[in-house]
């Protein structure tokens, strides 16, 4: 278990990246199913004035600081080793070691250029990663989007990491339906 520091109602972890890395390989190890925020000051406003959403980031396995302002409160608060974990380096960091440690990725979110974008751009630069999948869902309310069928094809995919790209309250959604009915390693919500 990481620690956490308050912001008001929001409990962010105390880490940084090299940390977070080696945490997260340890419960992938140990089996340790959960889910990630990449938080920043907007999502700490945010979850403060959303008692749903705050829940949702302090039942996270970690919510990773993604700012200055949260790593200063951080420092004043006496927790001196917390530093930025950004959504994009938490990524990288993972990309970096996906190959040798056999995690495989599946992406949701984003336009559907985007998400090409990514998944080119991320097989260019790190050789031999394993890409479940990717989708681009309507941007729509989640209840009109086949929720069921993208759970099924997750839990059948079983990747190691689910990267989730979109806007506040489908995520609350989203992470509503993964803690019901998803059976997956990790859901990564990037900010």
């Amino acid at each position: 278990m990481i620690n956490r520091y308050p912001i008001s109602n929001i409990k962010i972890s105390v880490i940084n990246i090299s940390a977070t890395i080696s945490f997260l390989s340890k419960s992938i190890k140990n089996k340790h199913l959960s889910y990630v925020c990449v938080t920043n000051a907007r999502t700490t406003y945010l979850a403060n004035n959303d008692l749903e959403y705050c829940n949702i980031q302090n039942n996270s396995l970690l919510t990773v600081p993604d700012g200055a302002p949260l790593i200063w409160i951080a420092h004043n608060q006496g927790f001196k080793g917390v530093d930025k974990v950004s959504g994009k380096d938490l990524m990288d960091a993972i990309f970096d070691i996906s190959v040798e440690k056999d995690y495989s990725h599946y992406f949701y979110g984003s336009t559907p250029q985007t998400i090409s974008q990514l998944q080119n751009n991320i097989k260019e630069n790190v050789l031999g990663i394993d890409i479940k999948g990717a989708i681009s869902p309507p941007f729509q309310p989640l209840e009109k989007f086949d929720i069921d069928s993208l759970a099924n094809e997750i839990n059948s995919l079983k990747p190691t990491f689910f990267g989730v790209d979109w806007e506040l309250q489908n995520k609350n959604d989203l992470l509503r339906y993964y803690n019901q009915n998803w059976i997956i390693q990790f859901v990564l919500v990037l900010v």
